[in-house]
């Protein structure tokens, strides 16, 4: 229990103390924030409550020094991500969480003929018909593309994208969200049951962490593209100070100790150059518990991933 585990680090006093504190913070925690998780930092010096978008596991940590990155390594590791079945005559787009499937988005080719618009002239012409049909595939495409903006706003995972090849690469070229697309896959059945589809899936979320990594250099080369992203740690820690960011990606295992001065200087030397300077253990750790702390998501990636923005990429809101 938590009282067990205060004891063992605490004296009877502190623990004491500590555990009035956690009491009182539960009973007067805000359940009307929408948000998704709460983390809760105490010591018998500092009370902090952090609201957050991201979706964690239950867990309870005593310890001297508690960090933001261990929130991280709790959140919860399921795959999720967007599968969308597309041929020239339909779409459908499959939200999947582990091994629940919901279905988000559909569409039908045929929805574009509307047979109500008749203009008298009978077309016998193959030619005239092939290329009007040509021109309402496009649209189809267009607008399931479309579709995407509101999708990708509230599912922000990576889709797969199976069907027809023909229609599929087609569809990739013509997307503004080509990016956020994984991976093309093969072999899957259109007409298959949520069982056959969890299985025909198997191979390619196999190596989940890889597959997540490459969807993330993915966005980040679309951000920077965009101007929407901040790279190195003394841009994002700005970019965090600002509130700017939406989505942080860290490697793993990457730290960055530094002396910090009054005007923000930074002396990422093992003593500081004045008095003025205060030690900041880890400036990836405070900028993670920022991102949290207003909203933001963050991800861990492997080493050397985001080697090419200096290990660290905050993206930001606009």
């Amino acid at each position: 229990s938590v009282k067990q585990r205060l004891a063992v680090n605490y004296s009877a006093s502190d623990s004491k103390a500590l555990l009035k504190k956690l009491e009182n913070v539960l009973n007067t925690l805000d359940y009307g924030t929408y948000k998704k998780s709460v983390a809760i930092f105490l010591s018998t010096s500092v009370r902090k409550v952090m609201y957050m978008n991201i979706e964690v596991e239950d867990k309870v940590t005593v310890s001297q020094y508690n960090t933001a990155r261990e929130i991280i390594q709790n959140k919860e590791q399921q795959p999720r991500y967007l599968l969308m079945l597309l041929t020239s005559e339909k779409m459908r787009i499959l939200y999947i969480s582990g091994e629940k499937i919901q279905q988000v988005a559909a569409k039908e080719f045929r929805e574009l003929l509307n047979p109500k618009k008749n203009t008298g002239v009978k077309t016998t012409n193959l030619t005239l018909q092939d290329s009007r049909k040509e021109v309402l595939n496009i649209k189809f495409l267009h607008q399931i593309d479309g579709m995407l903006d509101n999708i990708f706003l509230a599912y922000s995972f990576p889709l797969f994208l199976a069907g027809e090849n023909n229609v599929t690469g087609h569809f990739k070229k013509l997307s503004k969200h080509h990016y956020q697309v994984a991976q093309n896959i093969a072999g899957i059945n259109n007409q298959a049951d949520n069982l056959q589809l969890l299985l025909q899936m198997q191979p390619y979320i196999a190596k989940w962490q890889k597959t997540k990594d490459k969807y993330f250099i993915q966005l980040t080369l679309n951000a920077i593209k965009l101007n929407k992203c901040a790279t190195g740690i003394r841009k994002v820690f700005d970019a965090a100070n600002e509130k700017k960011g939406k989505l942080l990606l860290v490697e793993k295992n990457y730290f960055y100790p530094s002396f910090i001065g009054e005007m923000d200087e930074w002396n990422p030397m093992k003593n500081p150059i004045s008095e003025n300077y205060i030690y900041v253990k880890d400036v990836v750790d405070d900028v993670i518990e920022k991102v949290l702390d207003y909203g933001g998501d963050v991800e861990f990636v492997e080493e050397g991933i985001l080697t090419p923005f200096e290990h660290i990429a905050l993206h930001l809101m606009y």
